[in-house]
C-alpha cells in the first residue's frame, strides 16, 4: 500500500505522482501490469496534499490496454475529500467508463489528530446504497506509535462488526520495531493465535524471523526469515528464506532504491531457482515518480545513469556513471548485511573498479552514493 507523509517539510518538496508494477513472465522478464496516476488540488498552498488517483490494469506488453475474459478491465478513479487541516475525511472510487460507485472509505480521528477507525463500504448497485464492508481500529501508545490494528469484517447474517484480525506491536525505546502478533477472530468474541515475528538488530543488519501457529499441535512452528540489510533505518535488501525439509532455503530477494528524501524510488523481487536469483511468475518491479517542487531534478531520470558490468563477476566490477549521477561512494555487502568492500571515489572519473578476486562467490547488494541520491543493484560473484 502506498502511503503520503505527513512531513510538512517534505511536502513542500516532492509529491507521488505516478506508480507503476511491472509483473515476471514464465520467461524471466518484468512487463507492465497496473499503475496509478495521483493528482493533486493546490487551492490552499502547494504543501497541502490533497490526492486524487486512478488506477489502471491489465497493460501488454506494448503498454496497450487489451481485453480481459471479453471485457476491458475497469480504470478506477478515486478523489479524497480533505479537512482544513489537510486530514482525509473520506476518499470515494467510481469505475470511469461508467461512472458507476466502486467503494468509499471514511477516516474518524482522535482530538489529537490521530487516526482511530476507517470503514469501507461497498456500493451495492442493485438495492442502491452502500454496504459496509470492512473496519480497521487503531490504538497508540505514548509516543504515537500505532501499537495496535484491529480489522473487523461485517457479517450480513449477523448484520454486525466481527472480529477478522487483531495485530500488535511492540517497540523499543527508540522507536524500532521489535516484535508483531497476529491473532485471528474466532466465535464468541474470542482470539486465536496466527502469526509471531521479532526482529533482532545487529549494526546494520535486521533479522526477522516469523512463526505460524498449529491448531492441531498447539505449537508455535518455524516458517519465514527475512534478512534485511539497512543505511539509515532505510531497508536496502530483503532475502526472505523459507523452511524446507528442516533446513531454511533462499526464496525471494528484493532491493529498494530511494531519492536524497528518503522517498521509495524503486524495488525489485526476485526469485532463488536453479542457483541464481531469477524474475519469476509471482515477483514484482515497482517504480515511483515524484513531482520535485522545487529546483531539483526528477530523480527517477537517474536510473539509466548507472551501469554495473559484468554481472556475474569474478575478478573487477566496473561501476559506470554519468555527470548527472556521479558515484561518490560504493560499498558492497552480503546477503546478512556484513560489509565486504568499501570504496569512496575521488576527482572525476566516471568508471569506478571494485576488485572482488578474493571475495567469496554469492550474492551481493552493491549500494551507490551520489550527492543526488542512492542506487542499489544485485551483484553475484563467481569464481
Amino acid at each position: 500500500m502506498l502511503s503520503f507523509k505527513a512531513d510538512k517539510a517534505k511536502a513542500q518538496i516532492e509529491r507521488l505522482i505516478a506508480w507503476t508494477s511491472l509483473g515476471a513472465t514464465n520467461n524471466h522478464v518484468f512487463v507492465p501490469t497496473d499503475s496509478n496516476a495521483y493528482t493533486y488540488s493546490d487551492s490552499r498552498g502547494i504543501d497541502k496534499k490533497q490526492p486524487s488517483f486512478v488506477n489502471h490494469y491489465a497493460f501488454d506488453t506494448d503498454n496497450i490496454w487489451v481485453a480481459t475474459q471479453g471485457s476491458y478491465s475497469p480504470l478506477l478513479i478515486r478523489k479524497g475529500n480533505y479537512d482544513s487541516q489537510d486530514r482525509m475525511l473520506s476518499n470515494v472510487g467510481r469505475y470511469s467508463q461508467t461512472g458507476a460507485y466502486y467503494d468509499s472509505t471514511v477516516c474518524f480521528y482522535n482530538p489529537d489528530g490521530r487516526c482511530n477507525t476507517t470503514i469501507t463500504y461497498l456500493w451495492n448497485a442493485s438495492s442502491g446504497n452502500w454496504k459496509p464492508s470492512g473496519k480497521n481500529l487503531f490504538h497508540y501508545d505514548a509516543q504515537y506509535r500505532a501499537d495496535t490494528l484491529t480489522y473487523q469484517a461485517w457479517s450480513n447474517t449477523l448484520s454486525a462488526w466481527v472480529n477478522g484480525s487483531r495485530t500488535s506491536y511492540i517497540f523499543s525505546g527508540a522507536g524500532t520495531q521489535l516484535s508483531e502478533y497476529t491473532e485471528l477472530g474466532i466465535s464468541n468474541n474470542q482470539w486465536q493465535p496466527y502469526s509471531k515475528k521479532t526482529s533482532v538488530y545487529v549494526s546494520n543488519t535486521a533479522t526477522d524471523s516469523t512463526r505460524f501457529w498449529s491448531v492441531a499441535g498447539s505449537i508455535w512452528k518455524d516458517s519465514v526469515i527475512d534478512i534485511r540489510t539497512l543505511d539509515q533505518g532505510l531497508t536496502l535488501s530483503d532475502t526472505t528464506l523459507q523452511l524446507s525439509g528442516g533446513l531454511f532455503m533462499k526464496k525471494t530477494l528484493t532491493t529498494y532504491e530511494y531519492d536524497l528524501h528518503q522517498n521509495i524510488l524503486h524495488s525489485v523481487q526476485l526469485t532463488w531457482n536453479t542457483g541464481s536469483w531469477l524474475p519469476m511468475p509471482g515477483n514484482n518491479e515497482d517504480r515511483y515518480y515524484y513531482n520535485y517542487l522545487s529546483n531539483t531534478v526528477n530523480e527517477v531520470t537517474y536510473e539509466n545513469c548507472i551501469s554495473v558490468f559484468p554481472n556475474p563477476a569474478s575478478t573487477v566490477l566496473y561501476v559506470h556513471s554519468t555527470d548527472d549521477f556521479p558515484v561518490m561512494k560504493a560499498s558492497l555487502y552480503n546477503i546478512t548485511g556484513g560489509l565486504v568492500i568499501s570504496h569512496d571515489q575521488s576527482g572525476t572519473t566516471q568508471t569506478l573498479n571494485l576488485n572482488i578476486s578474493m571475495v567469496p562467490v554469492g550474492e551481493y547488494v552493491l549500494r551507490l552514493q551520489s550527492n543526488k541520491g542512492v542506487r542499489v543493484r544485485s551483484v553475484i560473484v563467481h569464481h
